[in-house]
């Protein structure tokens, strides 16, 4: 609102995406491809700035891959025959494992995506052959059956450390069961074909997403909050936002000093502030990019599932109480009295 008209929408995607179209314009710089949401009016941007002649490549169009695996997500959740291929006895019971039969399936789809792309690095058909076996692997996984996942998984290897076994959402012991072996196999191959089928796979075969994107907007609404307007200084909030997010708020800092002809002193107390300060971002984004933080993230989901489960099974769980519980175990676990035996749960 600091820079558009009073009447002017500020949700006109395909209106902001041409201004965007004609700033790259000026540079000499045409779009090939675009990643976008689903149902994203931006790519309608490009495809008429191509037909009106202003650009001489024709843009093609990618589907966001985490947009794209919420959706699946979403669909499998909703499946009532999915639902009804449930081991559990109750109605309420099957929908809850379908629920997380859904997160782990989107996950397991990603996972072979992104492995897959790290093995074939520019070659799409290969990588999309590869993948059309791994579908099979896949059904059979959550079937039980592990032996494909050996031939064709790419992160799978079967065996006793199978999917399943390692999963942080599913019981280790489950098993998709329907009426019939063929009903089964073939609703859980529509599942994983929303992912890993052919069409998907050419519509992200560049394995892009808009993350970055929706953390630029986060900045900036972090910068320029909605509730106030900044007409005067909006171009610099703007970017000096990015500029700290690039290179971190302290290197950021001592750039725009020296930028500005006032640098700050080698040596000074300020300085060695700002190298402390910089160096404990560093080390955060690294650990966040990190293996051990992935399994960290992964150990929790599987702590979280746990004690809802067990909250679930006393009937004590309140909307809410989940993440006060997850507090209070950790300083359970840190009790002077408990040190010799430490619980799984409180």
């Amino acid at each position: 609102t600091a820079n558009i008209k009073m009447s002017d929408t500020i949700g006109n995607e395909k209106r902001w995406a041409t201004e965007c179209l004609k700033d790259l314009q000026e540079d000499e710089l045409e779009v090939r491809f675009i990643t976008t949401d689903p149902d994203t009016a931006a790519y309608k941007a490009t495809e008429l700035f191509y037909q009106q002649g202003h650009s001489q490549t024709q843009p093609e169009n990618l589907i966001d891959t985490r947009h794209l695996s919420e959706n699946v997500r979403k669909k499998i959740k909703n499946d009532a025959q999915l639902v009804n291929m449930m081991p559990a006895g109750t109605k309420a019971e099957r929908e809850k494992l379908c629920a997380r039969l859904a997160i782990d399936l989107s996950f397991r789809c990603t996972a072979e995506v992104n492995q897959a792309h790290q093995r074939y690095p520019g070659d799409f058909e290969k990588l999309k052959t590869c993948l059309s076996y791994t579908v099979d692997a896949v059904v059979r996984c959550y079937m039980g059956s592990h032996e494909l996942c050996k031939k064709h998984s790419f992160v799978c290897q079967g065996g006793s450390q199978h999917w399943i076994e390692r999963s942080s959402v599913l019981p280790p012991d489950f098993i998709v069961c329907g009426t019939s072996d063929v009903e089964t196999e073939r609703k859980l191959r529509e599942c994983v074909n929303l992912r890993l089928g052919p069409s998907v796979l050419i519509k992200t075969k560049l394995n892009t997403n808009t993350q970055k994107v929706e953390s630029a907007n986060q900045i900036m609404r972090r910068a320029m909050p909605s509730h106030t307007t900044f007409p005067a200084a909006f171009r610099g909030r703007c970017h000096s936002a990015v500029h700290a997010t690039n290179y971190g708020s302290a290197e950021s800092l001592a750039r725009l000093c020296d930028g500005a002809g006032c640098s700050i002193a080698p040596g000074s107390s300020v300085a060695k502030a700002l190298r402390s300060e910089q160096k404990i971002y560093n080390q955060k984004r690294e650990y966040n990019r990190s293996e051990r933080s992935i399994l960290a993230k992964a150990r929790k989901r599987q702590r979280m599932f746990d004690l809802y489960e067990e909250l679930q099974d006393n009937e004590q769980y309140q909307k809410g109480m989940l993440l006060e519980t997850e507090k209070v175990s950790k300083q359970h676990t840190k009790c002077e009295h408990c040190y010799s035996k430490k619980p799984k749960y409180t």
